[in-house]
């Protein structure tokens, strides 16, 4: 999986709304091969959502997630998203 095929892909939740596009992931750089952590999903640049990696479905054309527009709506950020420890955004 290659970072700049993810960037800009909708993602549309499990009722068919989109609730925006691909604009980061992150991954925990405290191990020798990190896996993706969480999605960060908004409009632009600005991250309005970081979704657990758990939650993605499919990330073919469009990213699809098991869970509807309310679901989407508990990993709403603050403006700046609040990252854990050893979380790094990779773009």
């Amino acid at each position: 999986m290659f970072l700049s095929r993810l960037l800009g892909l909708p993602v549309r939740s499990s009722d068919g709304v989109r609730v925006g596009r691909v604009v980061d992931m992150t991954v925990l750089y405290d191990i020798a091969h990190p896996n993706v952590h969480r999605l960060g999903v908004g409009r632009g640049h600005r991250i309005r959502y970081l979704l657990p990696w758990r939650l993605v479905q499919t990330y073919d054309d469009e990213v699809s997630l098991p869970v509807d527009r309310m679901g989407v709506s508990a990993y709403a950020t603050a403006p700046d998203p609040n990252l854990e420890d050893r979380e790094l955004l990779l773009a």
